[in-house]
């Protein structure tokens, strides 16, 4: 693993580690870009719940009509009649961790850009890492041993809101590309959507 992908191992064990977190309405003023230092994450519980299921109903209204294939129609019904999973665990979220949202340095960790943060199950934040199957399995498996869960368990957890996140991502392309004209969010909805039946079938 790299040092950069331990980094990420890290921040989300330490992030994640916080089943029982006081309130604290003031986070909010850090706002989207500003970094969070991580020992004041640690202290904090958002106050809100993730719940994708609007998110997902927001993108599909908001994306080019000629995009609503049948496929997104048969993966939005399906998951609304299996309603988002029952967590296993409440902690802080991120929703969006990756690379190019984590700062090093001489402080600690920083995470920036939480526009989408809130609490939630510990293995949706886990399922939406933007890492490799195989670092996700390492990933959760890491996460396991911090937190005395179950590895299999938490794993078998991770993959039942797999498909909420792909959704999500697939419907998020979709609509900043009706926004922005920019191909590059269709050819990025496209293997996202691709990913989404891959993983179905695995």
């Amino acid at each position: 693993m790299t040092h950069a992908r331990r980094r990420l191992t890290r921040l989300l064990i330490l992030m994640l580690n916080r089943p029982r977190l006081r309130r604290d309405r003031g986070h909010r003023r850090y706002g989207r870009h500003r970094g969070l230092r991580l020992r004041r994450l640690l202290r904090l519980r958002f106050g809100w719940r993730v719940s994708l299921t609007p998110l997902l109903a927001q993108y599909w209204q908001r994306c080019d009509p000629a995009r609503r294939k049948p496929r997104w129609l048969r993966w939005h019904q399906r998951l609304r009649r299996q309603g988002e999973p029952r967590p296993l665990r409440l902690a802080p979220l991120h929703m969006d961790v990756h690379a190019g949202n984590i700062i090093h340095n001489e402080s600690g960790l920083r995470l920036i850009d939480w526009e989408y943060a809130g609490d939630g199950d510990i293995a949706l934040e886990l399922a939406a890492v933007w890492i490799t199957p195989g670092e996700r399995r390492r990933l959760v498996e890491a996460y396991a041993r911090r937190a005395a869960i179950d590895a299999q368990l938490l794993w078998r957890q991770v993959v039942l809101w797999r498909p909420w996140v792909l959704l999500l991502m697939a419907g998020w392309y979709e609509m900043r590309w009706r926004q922005s004209g920019d191909r590059q969010f269709i050819t990025l909805a496209d293997e996202t959507w691709c990913q989404l039946d891959n993983e179905r079938k695995g």
